[in-house]
C-alpha cells in the first residue's frame, strides 16, 4: 500500500509537472500579447489625436472659407451696386453729351464764340561766312558775312482732313535788295492714306532731295543744295517748284511699302530762273511721276525713279529760241538712313528737243553723299558732277559742267541749332576752280 501510494504521487508528478510549465510559458506569452495590444492601442490612440487634430484644422478652414464666402458675395454685391452707378453716370455722360452736341448745333443762336482754324508758325534761319577765291569777269568775290533766308513756315487746320502749309521767305540778292516770296502755299485733302490731293505751289516731286528739304538750311544734312537742286533763280537746272495739283499716297504691300506722286502744273516759263505761278506761258501742262520703295527686308532703305514731262514756251527775244522745247526728265534715287548712317545718290538726266531745230540737248548730273554722326557730330562729304549739253538753247552762259567735291562737320549743340564747318572744291569747264571755306549757323526758332 505504502508502495502504490508512493507510485501514485510519482505518476502525479510526472503528469502535473508539464502541466505546470506549460502553463508559466502561455502565460508569459500572454502577457507579451497583452503588451504588444497595449502598444497597438497606444498607437492606435496617437492616431486618432493625429486625425482628430487634422478634423480640427480642416473644419477651421472650412470656417475661414466660409467667412470669406461670404465677404466675397458682399463684395460682389458692391461692386454690382457700384456697377449700376458707373452705368448711370455714363447715361448721364452720354445725355450731357447729347446735350452738347445740340448746343453746337444751335451755336450761332446760342451766341457762343465760334471755333476757327488754329494758325502754328515756326522760324529757320541761317547766317554765313563764306571765303573764297572766286573771280568772276575780272571782279573779285569778297569774303563776306551773309544773311540767309528767313523762312517762315505756316501752317494750319482747318478739320481733320484739310489743311493748309505755306512757306514765307524773305532773302536779300547778292546787290543786297531784299525780296520776298511765297515759296510755297498748298491746301491738302487727306481722304486716306492711299489717296490724297494737293494744291497750289509745292516743291516738284523729283528725286529724293526736293521734297525731303526745303528752304530751311536748318534741315539740310550739308550747308548748301546738291547742284542738280539749286534753286532756279541761283541757276537750277531742273523745275524745283510746281504750281497745279498733286494726287498722292503710300500703302503696304506684302513685302515692301510703296509711295506714289502724280501731279499735273504749269510747267516752265520762257526763261529757267522763271516761275509761273499766275500765268501758264501755254496750254500745255507739265506732268510730274514719281515711285518710291521701302523693303522691309532692308529697313532704311528706300529708292525710286520720277519723270516730268513739260513744253516749254518760245522766246522770240533770245537767239535761238523761236519754237517751243519739248522736256523730259528721268530721274533715280535711292537712300539708306541707319541708326547713324547716311547714304544719298540721286541722278538727274534731262533732254530738250528743240521743235524748229530738231536737235536734241541731253543734261545729266548726280550727286553721291555720306555722313555719320558721332554723338552731336556729323561728318559728312558729297561728290557731284553735272554734264551740261553744248548748245543747249534753254540754258545760259553762268551754266558750265562742273565738277563739286564737299567736305563738312556739322555740330548739333542743341537740337535747334546746328553749326557747320564746310570745305569746297569746285572744277568747272572753261572757268577757273573754287576752293571755299563756309562757316554757318543755321536755327530754327
Amino acid at each position: 500500500m505504502k508502495t502504490f501510494f508512493s507510485l501514485t504521487i510519482a505518476f502525479a508528478a510526472i503528469f502535473i509537472w508539464p502541466l505546470h510549465i506549460i502553463n508559466a510559458d502561455e502565460l508569459s506569452e500572454l502577457k507579451d500579447q497583452v503588451l504588444q495590444m497595449q502598444e497597438e492601442n497606444n498607437a492606435l490612440q496617437k492616431q486618432l489625436n493625429r486625425q482628430s487634430e487634422v478634423m480640427e484644422l480642416l473644419l477651421n478652414k472650412v470656417n475661414a472659407l466660409e467667412v470669406k464666402e461670404e465677404t466675397v458675395t458682399r463684395d460682389v454685391e458692391t461692386f454690382k451696386a457700384k456697377e449700376e452707378t458707373v452705368a448711370e453716370y455714363v447715361e448721364e455722360l452720354k445725355a450731357k453729351e447729347t446735350r452738347e452736341v445740340a448746343l453746337n448745333d444751335n451755336f450761332d443762336a446760342l451766341n457762343e464764340k465760334p471755333f476757327g482754324p488754329k494758325l502754328d508758325m515756326k522760324g529757320f534761319a541761317d547766317i554765313s561766312f563764306t571765303a573764297d577765291d572766286n573771280v568772276s569777269d575780272d571782279e573779285q568775290n569778297y569774303n563776306t558775312f551773309s544773311l540767309g533766308q528767313l523762312d517762315l513756315f505756316l501752317t494750319s487746320e482747318l478739320s481733320e482732313r484739310i489743311n493748309v502749309l505755306s512757306e514765307i521767305v524773305f532773302e536779300h540778292e547778292e546787290d543786297n535788295d531784299l525780296e520776298i516770296e511765297v515759296e510755297r502755299l498748298e491746301i491738302k485733302y487727306a481722304l486716306s492714306e492711299f489717296f490724297n490731293i494737293k494744291f497750289g505751289r509745292m516743291h516738284t516731286a523729283l528725286g529724293f532731295w526736293n521734297t525731303e528739304y526745303h528752304h530751311s538750311s536748318w534741315l539740310h544734312p550739308t550747308s548748301f543744295r546738291p547742284i542738280i537742286h539749286e534753286w532756279e533763280d541761283e541757276s537750277g537746272i531742273i523745275p524745283n517748284h510746281f504750281v497745279g495739283l498733286y494726287i498722292f499716297g503710300k500703302t503696304h504691300f506684302n513685302r515692301f511699302d510703296f509711295e506714289y506722286d502724280l501731279g499735273v502744273a504749269n510747267g516752265r516759263s520762257k526763261r529757267a530762273d522763271k516761275i509761273q505761278n499766275m500765268q501758264d506761258g501755254n496750254d500745255s501742262k507739265a506732268f510730274n511721276a514719281r515711285f518710291q520703295f521701302a523693303p522691309e527686308s532692308l529697313p532704311g532703305l528706300k529708292f525710286g525713279a520720277s519723270a516730268y514731262a513739260d513744253k516749254i514756251p518760245a522766246d522770240g527775244s533770245t537767239e535761238g529760241r523761236a519754237g517751243e522745247i519739248d522736256e523730259l526728265i528721268l530721274g533715280g534715287h535711292i537712300v539708306y538712313f541707319k541708326e547713324n548712317l547716311e547714304l544719298m545718290a540721286e541722278y538727274m538726266h534731262l533732254n530738250h528737243n528743240d521743235e524748229v531745230s530738231h536737235d536734241d540737248f541731253d543734261t545729266f548730273g548726280f550727286y553721291l553723299q555720306g555722313a555719320y554722326q558721332f554723338n552731336k557730330l556729323k561728318p559728312y562729304y558729297r561728290f557731284e558732277l553735272v554734264d551740261f549739253a553744248v548748245d543747249d538753247p534753254f540754258y545760259t552762259e553762268e551754266n558750265h559742267d562742273i565738277i563739286r567735291h564737299t567736305l563738312g562737320m556739322r555740330w548739333d549743340p542743341i537740337i535747334w541749332n546746328s553749326i557747320k564747318l564746310e570745305y569746297g572744291f569746285s572744277g568747272r569747264n572753261e572757268v577757273e576752280d573754287i576752293h571755299s571755306l563756309t562757316i554757318q549757323s543755321a536755327f530754327s526758332f
